[in-house]
C-alpha cells in the first residue's frame, strides 16, 4: 500500500479578505504538529503563472484587456500546469497543499462578476482539475467596504481587480457566498472581519473536525 494522500485546502475570497495570511498561519501550525504542507497560490503558482500572473493582474489598459471567456481559459492554461507541477506531486507525497485561490475564483470573477458564461466555465474548471478537487475550502467573507479599505491601505502596487468600483466587490462576495451555498460539504464560510487570530482560530478549528488534526 502506497503513502496516504494529503489533503488539499483552498482558501477563497474577494480582495482583502486575508486570504494569504491564514495560509501562512496554517501552514505554520501544521508544521508545528509535525505535518508537512506546501503553500502555493493562483495564478502564479510555476514559473510560467508567474508570467500569467502579471498579465492577468497588472494589464490595466481597458483596450488590452481579455474578453472574460478568455481570461477564464488562460487562468485554466495556469491551473493545469499548476496541477501537474506542484499540486498533484506534493499530493502525492503525503503533503497538504494550502492554496491561495483555486478554481473558485475563476468562476467568481470571470462568471459571475465579468459577465462570462456560468456553465461554460464551470464545464472548464471540471474539464482542467479532473478528479483533483480541493478536500475543503474556506471562503474568508468580509463586507466589500472593508475589504476595500484594507486593500487601498497596503504598500505596493495594486492590481487590476483592487482598482475596481465597489459594486464589483459587491458581485465578487455574492459569487463565493453562492458558491459555498452550492457545496457546503467542501466549503466553509469564515467571518474574516474578525480579528486575524481569531480567523485562524476558527480555521484550525474546522481543520480538527473535519480533517482530525491535532495541533499542539
Amino acid at each position: 500500500m502506497g503513502e496516504a494522500r494529503g489533503y488539499f485546502l483552498s482558501f477563497e475570497g474577494g480582495e482583502g479578505t486575508g486570504k494569504s495570511t491564514q495560509v501562512e498561519r496554517l501552514h505554520r501550525r501544521l508544521g508545528k504538529s509535525d505535518i508537512a504542507s506546501r503553500t502555493t497560490r493562483e495564478p502564479g503558482g510555476t514559473k510560467a503563472g508567474r508570467q500569467v500572473r502579471e498579465v492577468l493582474l497588472h494589464t490595466n489598459d481597458e483596450s488590452m484587456r481579455l474578453s472574460p471567456m478568455s481570461e477564464a481559459l488562460l487562468f485554466g492554461l495556469d491551473r493545469l500546469e499548476h496541477l501537474e507541477k506542484v499540486i498533484r506531486p506534493a499530493l502525492g507525497e503525503g503533503r497538504w497543499v494550502l492554496c491561495d485561490r483555486f478554481a473558485d475564483s475563476t468562476l467568481a470573477y470571470q462568471g459571475y462578476a465579468l459577465g462570462g458564461d456560468i456553465k461554460d466555465i464551470k464545464a472548464l474548471n471540471a474539464l482542467v482539475v479532473g478528479k483533483t478537487q480541493p478536500d475543503l475550502t474556506f471562503v474568508l467573507d468580509v463586507a466589500a467596504e472593508k475589504s476595500l479599505e484594507r486593500v487601498r491601505a497596503r504598500d505596493g502596487e495594486l492590481s487590476y481587480y483592487d482598482g475596481k468600483m465597489i459594486e464589483f466587490h459587491e458581485k465578487i462576495r455574492a459569487a463565493f457566498l453562492e458558491i459555498a451555498k452550492d457545496d457546503p460539504e467542501r466549503c466553509v464560510v469564515i467571518d474574516a472581519d474578525a480579528p486575524e487570530e481569531k480567523v485562524a482560530e476558527r480555521i484550525e478549528t474546522i481543520c480538527r473536525e473535519r480533517l482530525g488534526v491535532k495541533f499542539p
